[in-house]
């Protein structure tokens, strides 16, 4: 939790729709509610960053029963009874950056080639692809992209997944070079499958990019997971925060003083908008975890020998 204090202190602002400038300033706000959004960051920080992995291996975590708790010797003691649902949570937050990645090497095959200017991805397309690679994945995508770190049975498996993915990628990035220039399928003459071929350098250029950076520690992936991280941590923040049963005393009324001036940013930066959804419920279920664990832990958070040792700027 100090860490997040520490975080959410040089970071100053928090975009929050209830604010008039729609940014609350971290600094300005009383203690008590300084506890209170510093707990929703450690607890979104676990989520992204899970402590339970040996470096070696992938941080994604293992596959959870809700009504099972997991033995989390790393992990802060109030969590103990949250383990279980933090675990699948962190399940989620990988599969969607995963997810992030896979859309991201599309957009990249079809824009490779820079002669033509005309080309768009839409809505749909990005859709009908996510829906594709899940059905491809058939369990968590992230376990696809994860260092080798199980049997080499369990390795090859994911293996062959991850390039029947990044195949599928190449396909449709090679659909979506080629669809505008044929007037339809039927008059093309050429079987949809065969159109959208891709060619051996765009399929060996999708596997070297997927085996470079579709890895939980690659630079590009820790980027992409940060921003999602803070993304969601913006909308529990706003789902959160006050508390919305003020019966509980859980966030105090939004301190005023506390507003910033300036413009807050979308709630979806540039580029995330496929992950609209992933966000969503993400967000919404964090942001119940976080509210039910308050309710339990805030009490303790608040005492001043507890407190003081976290809130030390």
């Amino acid at each position: 939790m100090q860490a997040a204090h520490q975080h959410l202190m040089s970071s100053h602002n928090i975009p929050h729709p209830s604010a008039p400038s729609s940014l609350i300033n971290y600094r300005q706000l009383p203690r008590t509610q300084q506890i209170y959004l510093s707990v929703l960051k450690a607890l979104t920080d676990l989520v992204f960053d899970p402590p339970c992995a040996p470096s070696h291996t992938s941080p994604v975590p293992p596959r959870v029963q809700k009504s099972t708790i997991p033995h989390l010797p790393l992990y802060p003691e109030t969590t103990y009874l949250d383990g279980a649902r933090l675990l699948v949570l962190s399940g989620e937050a990988a599969d969607a950056t995963a997810m992030n990645m896979s859309l991201l090497l599309f957009r990249q095959l079809v824009f490779s080639d820079p002669s033509d200017h005309t080309l768009k991805v839409s809505d749909a397309q990005l859709a009908s692809l996510k829906k594709e690679i899940r059905d491809i994945a058939s369990s968590h995508l992230s376990h696809c992209f994860g260092q080798a770190s199980g049997s080499d049975s369990e390795n090859e498996k994911w293996a062959k997944i991850r390039q029947d993915i990044a195949l599928q990628i190449a396909m449709r990035a090679k659909e979506a070079q080629t669809s505008h220039l044929r007037p339809s399928n039927s008059q093309s003459g050429v079987s949809l499958p065969l159109a959208s071929a891709p060619d051996e350098r765009m399929l060996k250029l999708a596997e070297r990019w997927s085996d470079s950076n579709m890895r939980p520690t690659s630079p590009l992936s820790k980027m992409l997971r940060d921003k999602i991280r803070d993304t969601v941590f913006n909308q529990v923040v706003a789902l959160t925060f006050p508390s919305r049963d003020s019966a509980t005393c859980l966030g105090k009324p939004l301190d005023r003083s506390a507003l910033a001036s300036t413009t807050a940013p979308p709630a979806l930066a540039s580029g995330m908008e496929p992950l609209a959804d992933e966000i969503r419920l993400l967000s919404e279920r964090l942001s119940r975890l976080a509210y039910i664990h308050l309710g339990v832990y805030l009490p303790l958070y608040e005492e001043e020998g507890f407190s003081s040792s976290v809130l030390c700027n």
